[in-house]
């Protein structure tokens, strides 16, 4: 680093008196990481602070981002004459209070008008009952903006919250008129559920996937309906964007990667080949490879081709700058990767998906609206969603003849097992590979039984009661 200040200050000194029409701007979130020779008198010698916004600037950002609502009268808590003067507008403003006491910067206001946006179109699909029925573009309600508030608040403090809407009608599913409105596309989303629907806890299992209807909600809020022919106007129409990538986080083994693949057939990138990304490929030793690398791969993204990109362990590549480990060179890596990031953001041709188990872990910058604000947490399943899946599994080596289970199996209680308190998804559904080795064990050791007694698994492969099953689980969790 020092080499490249020294070789850097007296290149900004020649710009300066040899072309002094050559402005140079510099950005930075960490201003007292800056080498003080650089930012004396003569070099950056302006620095200018933008702070976050005052109460006062918060009407004029938001109604810049809010032009097309305002010009179209899709804001209902405005007032407005016949020649379009504004007449009462202490609803907005109500709204920019609440905002201006979150400490929320231009890129969250953005953010909390477009998940009102998002909240208007969902309410909207709720009233008329389902997506594809014609009906006006709705309107932006102050408790639409209320609801979008809460929900980035609650991410800017890292916690993600499920959308408070309304669904008192059980008649109105997310998913029914969802499928109604994108035809075969939407079909898809019958690939995602083995077995029957759980319809208490409304969750989704394959093969150890366990998508809750919190995430199911946000994924047809932010990636769904944006891209659902029936929808596309009316989202056009509110200056809904769909999302071009989201962040999966939570423990090993709970779906991240197959929600991923998921996905990519959902959102009409069937046909594209998943480009995955392993950062350990994108670190090099020598200075300014890795950036090289990563400048490469999102060149290569940018050839208007679709693009599935997935990224897993996001956090080995993207950790926090502040870290004690990382070096200068490290921390160039990741702004070159943000750089990119920030290029493809509005390319509707190119998702992203990023993976971790450490979402804490990662840089700030990362996770901020206008890049990857849009995150899913996956949950290790509860004890209602254990017994589903131990049913769902079960039930398929059942329904494939390999073994016969007994009527009365209460999977209640082998999911009330202490071995399996925190298992997660993709652990359960290994379990079927467990039963099935013990049955080979029992076939093959069936004929020499009485010369090797005791070696053979003793479990009938017909009629498994809870108990065979039981004995069975606690044996693989030893």
């Amino acid at each position: 680093k020092a080499r490249i200040v020294s070789d850097m200050l007296p290149l900004l000194e020649q710009i300066q008196k040899k072309h002094p029409h050559v402005l140079i701007v510099g950005t930075t979130n960490r201003p007292e990481t800056l080498d003080s020779a650089a930012v004396r008198p003569g070099r950056f010698n302006l620095h200018i602070e933008i702070p976050l916004p005052e109460a006062k600037d918060m009407p004029h950002i938001l109604g810049i981002h809010a032009q097309d609502l305002v010009a179209n009268d899709r804001l209902s808590f405005l007032r407005k004459d016949e020649e379009g003067r504004i007449l009462d507008q202490r609803g907005l403003d109500m709204i920019c209070r609440n905002m201006y006491g979150h400490k929320m910067s231009g890129a969250d206001i953005r953010a909390c008008l477009q998940e009102a946006r998002i909240q208007a179109l969902m309410r909207h699909c709720a009233e008329i009952g389902a997506f594809s029925a014609p009906s006006a573009v709705p309107c932006v309600t102050e408790e639409d903006f209320s609801k979008a508030i809460e929900r980035i608040a609650r991410k800017k403090g890292g916690k993600d919250v499920p959308s408070s809407r309304s669904t008192q009608d059980p008649s109105v599913s997310l998913l029914a008129p969802f499928k109604e409105s994108t035809g075969k596309a939407l079909s898809a989303v019958d690939q995602l559920i083995l077995g029957s629907r759980d319809e208490k806890n409304k969750v989704l299992y394959d093969r150890g996937l366990v998508l809750s209807e919190e995430n199911l909600q946000r994924l047809t809020e932010q990636v769904f309906i944006p891209r659902a022919p029936a929808l596309k106007e009316k989202a056009k129409s509110l200056g809904i964007a769909p999302t071009s990538g989201l962040i999966l986080y939570g423990p090993p083994g709970t779906g991240k990667t197959l929600l991923a693949e998921k996905l990519k057939d959902l959102i009409g990138f069937k046909n594209v080949e998943m480009t995955s990304i392993r950062p350990a490929t994108l670190l090099h030793g020598k200075v300014g490879e890795s950036e090289k690398a990563i400048k490469d791969l999102f060149a290569g993204l940018r050839d208007g081709k679709r693009h599935f990109v997935f990224m897993d362990e996001m956090d080995s590549l993207l950790s926090k700058r502040t870290s004690k480990s990382h070096s200068e060179h490290h921390e160039s890596v990741i702004a070159q990767f943000l750089a990119e990031l920030e290029s493809i953001a509005d390319n509707e041709k190119i998702f992203f998906v990023g993976a971790t188990n450490r979402l804490e872990s990662l840089d700030p910058a990362v996770v901020r609206n206008g890049r990857l604000g849009c995150r899913l947490e996956m949950k290790l399943p509860d004890q209602s969603e254990r017994a589903r899946l131990l049913e769902v599994i079960f039930s398929k080596i059942h329904e494939e003849g390999e073994v016969h289970l007994h009527q009365d199996v209460d999977y209640q209680k082998l999911a009330k097992l202490p071995c399996l308190s925190q298992t997660s998804g993709a652990s359960i559904n290994a379990l079927k590979d467990a039963l099935r080795r013990e049955i080979w064990i029992e076939r093959d050791t069936s004929q020499i039984e009485e010369d090797k007694k005791g070696l053979g698994t003793k479990i009938p492969t017909s009629n498994l009661t809870t108990q065979d099953l039981q004995d069975m689980i606690e044996r693989h969790y030893g």
